[in-house]
């Protein structure tokens, strides 16, 4: 009597085993590719101790960047003065280009502080 109901079941329980078999064969595919992923993103899980440069470069960092963000906003101040634009447009047109440089400079500065935050937490 056992044995005749799986069969009573018919298409159902084809779909079922074969659903059974599906999901076991993607475990086992999922299994088989993660294993050495696993195995090889531990060492790069890990995170690397600063070396002495680079911490003395992170300590240096929010001091370069409050500096970098007190000049460029001292060069706003004066590139947003029409009359400063009236008597000398060359200077000013200096100090565009200074403005620019910095605003360079501190991304560069700000992914590098994010890059060694990283790597120090």
């Amino acid at each position: 009597a056992a044995r005749t109901a799986p069969a009573a079941a018919g298409p159902e329980a084809n779909r079922a085993g074969a659903a059974d078999r599906e999901a076991t064969g993607k475990e086992a595919a999922g299994k088989g590719a993660t294993g050495p992923d696993v195995a090889g993103a531990a060492p790069a899980g890990r995170r690397a101790k600063l070396g002495y440069r680079e911490q003395r470069e992170l300590d240096a960092l929010p001091e370069r960047i409050a500096a970098l963000e007190a000049e460029q906003k001292r060069l706003g101040e004066r590139l947003a003065d029409p009359v400063a634009w009236r008597d000398d447009p060359g200077a000013l047109r200096e100090l565009n280009a200074r403005f620019a440089a910095i605003e360079a400079e501190l991304m560069e500065a700000l992914e590098r502080w994010e890059a060694l935050e990283a790597r120090r937490s």
